[in-house]
């Protein structure tokens, strides 16, 4: 077995790790270019195969679908669009990336760079997705802003969309145009708003225009003018738009400029949210935690209203009713609440009333007004059934069976002893009838 080779650190192992998947992406802009090539030349002609599909599932084990992607990703990728080699603005971003971004409108392919994961492109490519499935009659029937109505320019709408998704973003954006000195110059601003809007160098936001459709803002440096990228346009059509206009959007947005918070709300007529504290249990108040250091996405989703799920579709649950009432018959139109029986019957089955089926029928159809009720109404049920069954066996045995073969009642330690019992008792006097008619019979 060959020795492991060895890495002196995590950077140096990263680069040659990059340097490969690379090689690998430019590999298969080649695959596509050569397998175009036997699509559209007669490459082909002395081999036993038809077409490009069948020699590479057949050489190859590679169906259809995959024979597309690669041929596919030729097209966008290589230079010209007919050709082994990867476009230069393409450089770096491997084949992961590049199958994502193969489902994406050129014009916002532009505005990606190597540094943006997979992850974060796939965000991109889901904010593509779902914009593709509303259809032009659904967001006609969304209406539209009624404070966006009176706005005339794109990036207006955009800025006062984006500070009403993201409040902590429009506090930072206010503070940045209203305390820096107007003597510094617009460039030193802008600087700072570039820094804000896109503390990794480069960002993408997606926000959702009511009635409108979604538009991408992509920021990157002061010195790169930020583009609008309709998500509706088939082609994803881009403008781009000055930093000027960026900053002249903000400072509309500012109102009188004295305090963000309450500017926010006077803006968007609504309390501003403040986020809410983690809660923490009492035996971990003590534990302090690391900061986590984690690194902000480039990508910014854009904020939809949810819709109702069919949980939160149902009505209210209905109070808890009250527990019926029974009238008294001496009483009329006075009433009092039903109460549980606490007396045992202590006579014979003869003594039973033969409506005590429907009466405990009655009994389980109230509802207690709590749980400790309930039990109390199935402990005085059972002891009914229980002194019910007593009754029974001992009649019977007094009835058809000698005195001393009859059971100690405390023998008798349930229902269903008691009906075993009766069981037996039951077997013995069909056995002492049949001897009686039978004996009758001979007579």
């Amino acid at each position: 077995m060959e020795e492991l080779k060895q890495y002196g650190n995590y950077q140096a192992y990263k680069k040659e790790l990059d340097a490969e998947l690379q090689k690998t992406a430019e590999g298969f802009v080649k695959i596509g270019y050569l397998l175009k090539l036997a699509r559209d030349t007669d490459v082909l002609k002395d081999s036993p195969y038809q077409n490009v599909v069948e020699f590479a599932q057949a050489e190859y084990g590679i169906d259809k679908t995959v024979v597309s992607k690669w041929i596919n990703i030729n097209d966008k990728f290589s230079e010209d669009g007919y050709s082994d080699r990867l476009k230069d603005q393409y450089q770096g971003f491997g084949y992961a990336k590049l199958a994502i971004m193969l489902q994406l409108p050129d014009s916002l392919n532009e505005e990606l760079s190597p540094d943006f994961s997979k992850r974060e492109i796939q965000t991109i490519k889901e904010e593509v997705d779902a914009e593709k499935a509303l259809t032009p009659l659904e967001v006609a029937l969304e209406g539209t802003n009624r404070q966006q109505d009176r706005i005339d320019r794109m990036i207006d709408k955009i800025m006062h969309q984006l500070g009403k998704d993201h409040p902590e973003l429009y506090v930072q954006l206010f503070e940045c145009v209203m305390t820096t000195p107007i003597n510094t110059g617009t460039a030193h601003v802008i600087s700072k708003l570039a820094e804000i809007m896109a503390p990794a160098g480069e960002s993408i936001y997606s926000v959702r225009l009511q009635g409108v459709g979604r538009r991408v803002l992509s920021v990157k440096g002061p010195e790169t003018e930020p583009a609008i990228i309709d998500l509706r346009d088939e082609t994803g059509a881009k403008k781009k738009v000055p930093w000027d206009d960026i900053y002249s959007a903000i400072v509309a947005l500012c109102g009188d400029g004295l305090n963000a918070k309450k500017s926010w709300e006077l803006l968007y007529e609504e309390p501003y949210p403040e986020p809410e504290k983690p809660k923490v249990a009492p035996v971990q108040q003590n534990i302090t935690k690391k900061p986590e250091n984690k690194k902000p996405s480039k990508v910014i989703k854009a904020k939809t209203e949810e819709k109702p799920t069919e949980t939160e579709e149902k009505p209210d649950v209905k109070p808890e009713e009250p527990e019926p009432e029974e009238k008294r018959e001496d009483e009329p139109g006075i009433t009092v609440p039903a109460e549980p029986e606490n007396n045992i019957e202590t006579g014979t089955d003869q003594d039973i009333d033969t409506t005590e089926g429907s009466e405990q029928e009655n009994e389980r159809e109230v509802e207690p007004e709590n749980q400790a009720a309930e039990v109390e109404v199935v402990i005085q049920e059972d002891q009914k059934l229980l002194k019910t069954a007593h009754d029974l066996t001992r009649d019977l045995y007094g009835l058809f069976m000698p005195a001393g073969e009859m059971p100690k009642m405390a023998d008798l330690l349930n229902a269903q002893d008691c009906l075993t019992n009766l069981e037996s008792v039951i077997e013995r006097l069909i056995t002492w009838n049949e001897g009686q008619t039978n004996g009758t019979e001979k007579e």
